[in-house]
């Protein structure tokens, strides 16, 4: 139990790591919302989005690309879904 008590205080301070870095992605996709929408762009851009998941699938082993993906299509959706209420 000790072992398994060890490894969620890890995650614990993982998930502090990524709850400020979302922050910060949230924070310069509104920023990038502003701008798209001051110059009358549309929120989608689906060669960005293919570019950032490509970029994310590259960076990982095989075994966890797929899920990797699935976060960052996430991550993405509710960026998009962010900046359209802008």
């Amino acid at each position: 139990m000790e072992k398994l008590e060890e490894l969620r205080l890890r995650i614990n301070d993982v998930d502090e790591k990524i709850v400020l870095l979302l922050k910060e992605r949230f924070d310069i996709a509104k920023e990038i919302g502003e701008t798209k929408k001051n110059l009358g762009l549309d929120v989608e851009n689906k060669g960005r989005e293919e570019e950032v998941v490509k970029k994310v699938r590259d960076m990982l082993p095989y075994d966890l690309k797929d899920l990797a993906e699935e976060v960052y299509r996430t991550i993405i959706k509710t960026s998009k879904d962010y900046q359209k209420k802008l």
